[in-house]
């Protein structure tokens, strides 16, 4: 099974505790030919703090990521962060759980001077970092495995990225599953299967985007040019979404996992429009078979060969 036909597995991965990889949006240039996420790096290995903890650093609950490591000569150890502190802000926007620094990294330019209000030894400070930009293989920020509620939740936000669409090819109704990626101004990035959209030399129309947060809206969708037949992969963008009440930026794109991560006996959550059910899930995980190359194999109950979930 080709990559792209477990894209909703890639991604769902992350909840069984593989650790946070914060990827950030597309670039004007990114979004518009390569479309690959930008390479922001803070560099540190952080953790959520409990209640004993809290009233330990002098504030009134839980907030904030307690620092547990500096990757030497980071970013983050160049800028003076240290083990034990408690970084509560990034750039003024409070940091209330582990989604939060992540996604603020990602969205923010590598080479970006940033402001870290932090606590350390009872006393609040503000720290200038200048974030660096990331080498293939090494992750900016990683986040403590969550426990099983905090697993539950983490399920729960990552369907917010899954969306179902459906359009017309040759007047007939089409329907499938996405992915949103990315997003750059007032545009969300979407990847969904080839197949999905193109038939041959015949495409896809009237394409609409539904979210699970927002069930009423049903959002116009443009093909982009770029796809890729042996990937079974094409790109989607939905314009000017603010106008719904949609921020681009709300996104937990944080959560989003790197294929390498996975290997053999790794449980998946498989998601889509199993039988025309949207965001149909099973209630076990599937579990990885083998990894390599372009191609993940896996043992699934809830869906069959040759199916990506559309219907």
């Amino acid at each position: 099974m080709k990559i792209f036909q477990t894209f909703f597995i890639t991604f769902l991965a992350i909840i069984l505790g593989l650790g946070l990889l914060g990827l950030s949006n597309p670039t004007p240039t990114e979004a518009a030919d390569t479309w690959l996420p930008s390479k922001a790096w803070l560099g540190l290995t952080a953790s959520e703090i409990d209640e004993e903890q809290a009233q330990a650093f002098g504030i009134s609950q839980p907030a904030g990521l307690l620092i547990v490591k500096t990757i030497k000569d980071g970013p983050a150890e160049k800028g003076g962060l240290h083990k034990g502190d408690l970084i509560l802000e990034y750039n003024g926007l409070p940091i209330k759980n582990g989604e939060d620094l992540p996604l603020f990294v990602g969205a923010t330019t590598p080479g970006s001077v940033v402001l870290l209000k932090i606590i350390r030894d009872s006393k609040p400070l503000v720290l200038s970092v200048e974030l660096g930009e990331r080498n293939s293989g090494i992750n900016e920020i990683s986040i403590k495995q969550p426990g099983p509620e905090k697993q539950i939740k983490l399920l729960e936000e990552s369907l917010r990225l899954i969306v179902m669409l459906e359009g017309t090819i040759d007047d007939l109704q089409v329907f499938g599953a996405g992915l949103i990626m990315g997003s750059y101004e007032d545009r969300l990035y979407i990847a969904t299967a080839n197949h999905i959209v193109r038939k041959g030399d015949r495409v896809m129309g009237n394409i609409r985007v539904k979210m699970k947060a927002f069930p009423k809206i049903s959002l116009k969708a443009e093909r982009l040019a770029q796809f890729d037949e042996d990937l079974d992969l094409a790109l989607l963008t939905t314009p000017k979404v603010s106008q719904y009440g949609i921020s681009p930026c709300s996104f937990p794109f944080n959560i989003l996992v790197k294929g390498n991560v996975f290997q053999r006996g790794t449980e998946v959550f498989p998601v889509g429009c199993p039988n025309g059910v949207p965001w149909g899930m099973p209630v076990a995980p599937d579990l990885i078979a083998n990894f390599s190359g372009d191609t993940i194999s896996f043992q699934s109950s809830f869906i069959g060969v040759g199916h990506s979930g559309g219907g």
